[in-house]
């Protein structure tokens, strides 16, 4: 997290081009959209306990560039689909988790080529799970089904492939009630 945002932090200072030089992405208002591959690590509490789970997914993203500094996003991640062992307070366990959230954000973008952000929204998230604990005494099943909602944040930086593509590479955080998840995020985005 911190290596992230170091290099994030380095983009901004080394990459301050000339306003002939900034790529059209960055200062021309408009609707995007995109598809992204994810990786989430999500920690699923209960009392004292929690599991951790880590996992891959997809989002989709509706977006609007209001100019060369500012961004809102509407997006939709599929953070979790996984059924399989994990380890809760030391003890091994069977999971089966679904994690969908629903995200409404506004990034602020530092207008350079390689296009640093921050981003900070609200995440609604619906969390289904069952845990199975299985020892020689015998198996205790914690079933959870919560429809939560938190605070998110995120760094990253969008890089042009061409005049209406970009790429996007993104770290960002959700701590809600019962789940506290940490989402790694790789997308292609076309403006339209």
């Amino acid at each position: 997290m911190r290596l992230l945002f170091v290099l994030t932090l380095g983009v901004c200072v080394f990459a301050h081009p000339a306003s002939a030089q900034m790529n059209m992405m960055t200062d021309a208002a408009g609707f995007y959209g995109g598809v992204s591959a994810i990786h989430s690590d999500l920690k699923e509490k209960s009392g004292d306990n929690f599991a951790d789970i880590e996992d891959r997914g997809y989002g989709l993203t509706l977006g609007y560039q209001v100019n060369e500094y500012f961004a809102a996003e509407l997006a939709y991640l599929r953070l979790s689909d996984y059924e399989g062992k994990v380890r809760i307070s030391g003890l091994d366990a069977r999971a089966k988790s679904e994690s969908d959230t629903i995200d409404f954000s506004v990034l602020a973008k530092y207008p350079a080529r390689f296009a640093p952000f921050v981003r900070v929204g609200y995440s609604r998230a619906d969390h289904k799970g069952r845990i199975r604990i299985e020892d020689e005494l015998g198996y205790d099943e914690v079933t959870t089904d919560a429809d939560e909602s938190a605070i998110l944040w995120g760094v990253g930086i969008d890089a042009p492939i061409s005049d209406n593509a970009f790429v996007r590479l993104e770290y960002g955080e959700r701590d809600f009630d019962k789940t506290d998840a940490d989402v790694i995020l790789l997308g292609a985005f076309l403006r339209f």
